[in-house]
């Protein structure tokens, strides 16, 4: 996990704390609407953790798998031929 992992961690942690004291701030009021409201804004606090979480994870499997592993990004070999996804180096031109 890169640092983007971590950071992407530490906001969906951070979001999840604080929708934790609203859920709290919430259970101490009398007033109805104010409750409602809390309880609103701790589930759309949850439904953005979970879409930077899902987004995050979407975006480094398609990065793994477009660009692949780092033998890949770096062009090593595999039994001789190149790994897929990477071009194969030009033949100089020995016609002349």
């Amino acid at each position: 996990m890169g640092i983007f992992g971590v950071f992407m961690l530490i906001k969906v942690i951070f979001m999840l704390v604080v929708s934790f004291f609203v859920l709290f701030a919430v259970s101490k009021t009398d007033s109805r609407g104010l409750q409602q409201f809390g309880r609103i804004l701790a589930f759309s606090i949850w439904i953005i953790a979970i879409y930077i979480l899902a987004v995050n994870l979407y975006a480094r499997g398609i990065r793994n798998v477009h660009y692949g592993s780092k033998a890949v990004r770096y062009g090593k070999k595999m039994s001789g031929r190149t790994l897929p996804g990477y071009p194969m180096k030009k033949m100089p031109n020995c016609n002349k």
